[in-house]
């Protein structure tokens, strides 16, 4: 068994790295540049270095054919971010013998990487999505349809932007189908709480789980969560999001993003997560080694892997990420930004959470036996 790790530069890709490495697994971990943490790992046996899969795609696929070329083995890949998933997923025949992606079908990847598309499904299966614009009611979101889009050789990767006005959403929408040649979702603000619904599957079937609550993110409005929380699987975002998985016929790891409305309780799907999410170090510490479950699996040995996922995970594991909690207080403490009034918390509550989270923390990055990714990570920040 041989091992690729692709987006060295985040956290979840070092956490597979060390889970891999470890267990003795060889490992090659590859980024976009040199200072990317995973590559500093001890656990990581070789590293390279790649074109960039947003801005050069043609690029980026011959740098992993030459690597893959390379190995005593096909290795089992793992994809960390959307647009390494689906570039190697929309070129399955090119590398057909000479990697082992689990994945499920090509469509199926499109669906849950495509927002909208995750949001039809959704309203076929009965299940609460974040409700269209009606501009009755500001902020509205606006939303691309994909993380990371390409029109022509190149590509851009986006988030999401809030807008005060009709007039602003549509300015906004406007200039984002120009980037990224696709109409956005606009939608409703919903001021809640966020939910992952963390999966290994076969065949549609979840085999192994984990569920969190975000308890701060790297924004006051969203994005990577920095410190998160396992907990007891919600049962109706549970339903919600097996039923999804299994409407999908999902194969390999997946996470199910929920918003929990403050004022009704009710939940709503966000998104699907097609790949291994940022708060993976969360899963290992709370006793789901994921990308080991991953590997059997791609190794042809899912009974094995749905054997060890039968055991249960700890509840109440508190995990983060402390160079971004640290943005997030700086954000907090400097940003100019609109949304203030509606999601920030006032300045020195936000200095009492960061130096008292309130639960014992474990490091998403930080290991005493693994010292150069924490010091690398900043160094790649910088």
């Amino acid at each position: 068994m041989h091992a690729l790790v692709l987006d060295g530069h985040v956290k979840s890709a070092l956490a597979t790295v060390r889970s891999l490495g470890k267990r003795g697994v060889p490992v090659t971990a590859g980024a976009e540049r040199k200072t990317a943490m995973a590559l500093w790992s001890r656990y990581a046996a070789h590293t390279f270095v790649y074109r960039s899969p947003v801005k050069d795609p043609a690029g980026f696929l011959d740098d992993i054919e030459a690597e893959v070329r390379r190995a005593p083995e096909a290795p089992i890949v793992f994809c960390m971010s959307d647009a390494t998933m689906l570039l190697l997923s929309r070129n399955r025949e090119r590398f057909e013998g000479l990697l082992r992606l689990v994945a499920p079908s090509a469509e199926s990847v499109e669906t849950a990487a495509d927002k909208l598309k995750t949001r039809d499904l959704a309203v076929s299966l009965e299940i609460p999505t974040v409700p269209d614009a009606t501009y009755t009611l500001f902020p509205v979101v606006v939303k691309p349809r994909h993380s990371t889009s390409w029109v022509g050789q190149s590509g851009v990767s986006k988030s999401v932007t809030f807008a005060f006005t009709q007039s602003e959403a549509e300015v906004v929408a406007g200039r984002l189908e120009h980037e990224t040649g696709e109409s956005p979702l606009i939608q409703e603000y919903v001021h809640g709480g966020e939910f992952g619904f963390e999966a290994l599957c076969i065949k549609g079937e979840v085999v192994a789980h984990l569920m969190h609550r975000r308890i701060r993110s790297l924004s006051p409005t969203g994005g990577a969560a920095v410190i998160k929380v396992s907990m007891e699987p919600d049962p109706t975002m549970r339903r919600y999001a097996e039923a999804m998985l299994k409407a999908l016929s999902w194969e390999g790891v997946a996470m199910v993003e929920f918003k929990q409305d403050d004022t009704t309780g009710r939940a709503y799907l966000l998104e699907i997560n097609p790949r291994f999410w940022g708060s993976l170090p969360l899963a290992l510490h709370a006793g789901v080694d994921f990308p080991f479950l991953y590997a059997l699996v791609a190794d042809g040995r899912a009974d094995h892997a749905r054997e060890i996922g039968k055991a249960d995970y700890e509840r109440r594991v508190a995990s983060r990420h402390f160079l971004g909690d640290v943005l997030h207080l700086t954000r907090v403490w400097f940003a100019r930004d609109p949304m203030r009034a509606r999601a920030y918390p006032g300045r020195l509550r936000a200095l009492g959470d960061f130096l008292s989270p309130g639960f014992h923390m474990r490091p998403d990055v930080f290991d005493i036996r693994d010292p150069l990714p924490c010091i690398m990570e900043v160094v790649d920040h910088l």
